[in-house]
């Protein structure tokens, strides 16, 4: 088939600007359900994904004033566009400012919410069109994934353009900041075509616009990926696309959502998003900031795919594991089925083997088991270890795992002292200084029970535990609480 990029504009509706926390889930929940049964994924990312990451062109926020506030208080600009935009005086300040704009741009990490995106759609076929020329799908997927329709900003061109190849410029700009000196560059050290001598210009959309071999390369793998997906079940997933630009992404993917019978759309964006009319039965408004969303998205997918596993696990630990410490109001089979569900999300955000996701649930169910008191007890861990291995001696129904007893008998001691003790017979037992990390952070996360200000994040060892922060204190508020487990959606 052939995908043309300007259409009509459909009439539709706006979905509401606030929602409430019920209406939110359930969207992200029907979001994840179309991902999850999913064959394909085509992503829309507008320059809302970025700003959601604090990279935004159109508002002067915190990033804007740690890096550009010099250049604002010298020419009077307020935001990113505006100076990319600016009249200068010569090509000497302009050049300034543009390398000094790369330069930050190619030095700035990928952003969380473009992380998160790469493991919402692990082991799904994808392809990402954008029109966002900031370098950060660049960073974290690969070329051959990506259609820069408008260009990215890493690339030079001939202003011209006389010929058809674009040009890294990372050792240029490096130069030109080497040279700057009172917001100017030498005029020698403007990149000049080295065909034709003619200025070079940002590969980014203009007048001039080189849409040579790279761009149509990427065009015809876009194409390519449309044509091998449109009969499967595929997921058109818009995230911060505006109304600037409605004929790149937002229009061709209504059109796809409609003719396609097994497509569907999610559309993601702070506050204002559009569910078409005609649309309106495949479509899922998720009305967020992004990066928000996609941590809950992904954090949903993750809750899918462990809850077999899970279950399976907190029901043995119930009817089978023999607590010593029955009337505590703190140590508890609740407590203990929180742990396992904190450590086995962890664990599948870091793509743990099967194997690996059990020593962790293992050693959740017996790790309290022992406990002769509520205070430290240094050494219930060791006594739950011993209770394990005798456990499993007498059962074939669970596999011992000398991992799961080690992260026992060492979770009660000094970290550092632990972990000095694990790497030695890590050859021997692999990952176990990994799992036992993720241990002590999931029995961590469960520390709202003790109070408001129970737990510490910056005390937490791993990022994927530290982003399930607030997913734990609302599982203690809506249920640990009122003691009972965790639902499953």
């Amino acid at each position: 088939m052939k995908t043309n990029f300007l259409f009509h504009m459909p009439s539709g509706k706006e979905a509401a600007q606030k929602v409430t926390e019920e209406e939110l889930n359930l969207a992200i929940n029907k979001a994840v359900k179309l991902i999850v049964e999913s064959d394909a994924i085509l992503i829309g990312g507008g320059s809302g994904l970025s700003s959601s990451c604090g990279y935004n062109y159109y508002h002067q926020n915190e990033f804007f004033n740690q890096h550009f506030k010099k250049y604002q208080e010298r020419y009077g600009f307020e935001n990113l566009y505006a100076g990319l935009a600016y009249p200068y005086s010569t090509q000497e300040e302009q050049w300034d400012f543009l390398s000094y704009y790369v330069d930050i741009m190619q030095k700035e990490p990928v952003g969380k919410a473009y992380e998160v995106l790469k493991n919402l759609i692990s082991n799904k076929d994808y392809f990402i069109l954008t029109t966002n020329i900031d370098t950060q799908f660049h960073k974290i997927f690969p070329g051959e994934k990506l259609f820069t329709f408008q260009g990215d900003v890493q690339y030079l061109q001939c202003s011209q353009p006389c010929h058809d190849d674009i040009y890294r410029n990372i050792d240029l700009v490096n130069q030109m900041r080497i040279q700057a000196s009172n917001y100017k560059i030498p005029y020698e050290s403007i990149p000049r075509c080295p065909h034709c001598g003619r200025q070079m210009s940002l590969w980014v959309r203009d007048d001039a616009f080189l849409e040579g071999k790279q761009w149509k390369q990427e065009m015809n793998c876009y194409q390519e990926f449309l044509n091998r997906n449109l009969d499967k079940k595929i997921v058109l997933l818009e995230l911060g696309v505006g109304d600037m630009t409605p004929s790149i992404i937002k229009f061709p993917f209504w059109e796809m959502a409609q003719k396609w019978e097994n497509a569907n759309l999610i559309s993601v964006n702070f506050g204002k998003t559009s569910a078409p009319k005609h649309i309106e039965d495949k479509t899922v408004v998720v009305c967020s900031d992004i990066q928000e969303a996609l941590i809950k998205m992904e954090q949903e997918k993750v809750l899918n795919s462990i809850s077999n596993s899970y279950t399976q696990w907190y029901e043995f630990m119930n009817q089978n594991v023999d607590f010593w410490l029955k009337d505590s109001e703190i140590h508890t089979k609740s407590h203990c089925g929180r742990v396992m569900l904190y450590a086995l999300m962890i664990g599948a955000k870091k793509h743990l083997t099967e194997e690996e996701l059990e020593v962790l649930a293992q050693a959740a169910a017996f790790h309290d088991s022992r406990r002769q008191d509520d205070w430290l007890d240094v050494g219930h861990g060791g006594r739950a270890a011993v209770y394990y291995k005798d456990y499993c001696q007498k059962n074939s129904t669970i596999r011992f795992d000398e991992r799961t007893k080690q992260i026992m008998a060492y979770h009660d001691q000094d970290d550092k002292l632990s972990i000095l003790k694990l790497k030695k017979i890590e050859k021997e037992n692999p990952g176990v200084v990994l799992l036992y990390q993720i241990f002590k952070d999931a029995d961590a996360l469960d520390r709202f029970r003790l109070g408001e200000n129970g737990l510490d994040v910056r005390y937490l060892r791993t990022d994927e535990a530290r982003e399930l922060y607030q997913f734990a204190k609302m599982v203690w508020e809506d249920y640990g609480k009122r003691g009972v487990n965790y639902e499953f959606l």
